[in-house]
């Protein structure tokens, strides 16, 4: 490929790498014969600065330009961040109820069971429960109102495609303005 600065970073579909550019894979090299790229790069990227140093690794990460937008993170040239997964943890799920109903009818059956949570007192007995009396409250039955979920991690991934990212080795050295 012509016309291209040294560091520059391009897309490609192919599996095909072409002369004088290196896939983006973390790759350690040598300093010596990649002068002009180690120059720009330094070890920003891994390497010892001595005998050698790192290319970026974008297998399985988005590029996001470096700086900070209003209101955003600040990213420096270099950093990553991200995950592939999360656990989500309670204190960041979305403000909810469980809510618990019952029937609006005469109750019919007299023991509580799986799907009956309240029963029919037996005649002529008729109760009115006050939610304010003082004492200990019992537990509702296990199968009324518990957890649910397991903790496990999610995807955390945008729908994607894969394709080859590629920096240039040679070519000409950019300027600053």
């Amino acid at each position: 490929m012509v016309d291209c600065y040294v560091g520059e970073i391009r897309t490609m579909a192919t599996s095909v790498v072409p002369e004088g550019w290196h896939d983006c894979d973390g790759s350690v090299l040598p300093i010596n014969g990649n002068e002009a790229l180690y120059a720009l790069l330094g070890t920003l990227y891994g390497g010892d600065g001595v005998a050698n140093f790192g290319l970026p690794d974008l297998r399985g990460r988005l590029m996001i330009s470096q700086g900070q937008g209003v209101g955003l993170t600040n990213y420096t040239l270099g950093s990553k961040g991200g995950t592939e997964t999360v656990t989500m943890i309670p204190d960041q799920l979305p403000a909810h109820t469980h809510t618990f109903n019952t029937a609006g009818v005469t109750a019919t059956v007299s023991t509580p069971s799986n799907s009956v949570t309240l029963a029919n007192t037996q005649p002529p007995v008729i109760q009115y429960l006050n939610a304010n009396v003082a004492g200990t409250g019992i537990n509702l039955a296990n199968t009324s109102i518990t957890n649910s979920g397991s903790g496990m991690p999610h995807a955390n991934m945008m729908p994607t495609v894969a394709l080859r990212f590629i920096i240039a080795t040679r070519g000409l050295f950019p300027t600053s303005n």
